[in-house]
C-alpha cells in the first residue's frame, strides 16, 4: 500500500513539474517573437511613429504578457538586487534597443544595424579584457575573427551603407557596447 501511494504521489509531482515546464514555453516563445521582430519592426514603424515610442509600447506589451510568470519572484527580491538588475536591464534593453533603433530611424539600413549589433561576442571579449583584465587566448581571438569574417562573407551582398549621416553608424555599435556592458555586469 505504501508503494502504491508513493507511485501516485510521484506521478502527481511529475505531472506538476511537466505543467510548470510547459507553462515556461509560452513566455519563451513570446520572448523569441518579440526579440526577433525588433530590427524589421523598427525599420517599418520608423516611418509612422518615433522609434522610442514604439520601443516603449513594445516593451510594455511584453511586460504585461510576461508579468504573470515573474510577479511573485519580483516581490521577493531584495531592493538592492532589484536596483542592480534594473540597471542591467536598462543597459541591456533600453541602451541596446534605443541606440540600434535610433540608428535605423536616422537611416542606417536595418541589416547593417543588425550586423553591427551582432558583434556582441567581439565587444564583450574586448570589454572583458580591457575592464576586467580577463586574458583571452589566441585561439579565442582567432575564433572571434573567423566568426566576424564568416558573417561578413555571407552577408556582404545584402548589406548597403544607406544615406545616413556618418555619426549615426556609431549608434548600433553603441547599442552593442551597452548590451556587452550589461553582460559583464551580470557576470560580475
Amino acid at each position: 500500500m505504501f508503494n502504491s501511494y508513493s507511485r501516485v504521489k510521484g506521478n502527481t509531482q511529475a505531472k506538476a513539474k511537466g505543467l510548470f515546464a510547459l507553462s515556461l514555453i509560452v513566455p519563451e516563445i513570446l520572448l523569441v517573437l518579440a526579440w526577433s521582430s525588433g530590427f524589421v519592426g523598427v525599420r517599418y514603424s520608423a516611418d509612422y511613429a518615433p522609434v522610442l515610442t514604439v520601443i516603449f509600447w513594445r516593451c510594455a506589451v511584453v511586460v504585461v504578457l510576461l508579468l504573470p510568470w515573474g510577479a511573485r519572484e519580483i516581490l521577493r527580491i531584495q531592493p538592492a538586487v532589484l536596483f542592480t538588475q534594473a540597471g542591467i536591464g536598462l543597459l541591456a534593453m533600453f541602451g541596446y534597443l534605443a541606440c540600434v533603433a535610433k540608428g535605423i530611424e536616422y537611416g542606417v539600413p536595418a541589416g547593417l544595424a543588425a550586423l553591427m549589433a551582432d558583434l556582441l561576442p567581439l565587444g564583450t571579449a574586448l570589454l572583458s579584457s580591457l575592464f576586467l583584465g580577463q586574458r583571452l587566448v589566441a585561439k579565442t581571438w582567432c575564433g572571434l575573427m573567423l566568426g566576424v569574417a564568416g558573417v561578413l562573407i555571407v552577408t556582404s551582398g545584402a548589406l548597403s551603407w544607406g544615406k545616413a549621416p556618418l555619426w549615426t553608424y556609431g549608434l548600433p555599435l553603441l547599442g552593442m557596447i551597452s548590451l556587452a556592458l550589461a553582460t559583464l555586469l551580470q557576470k560580475r
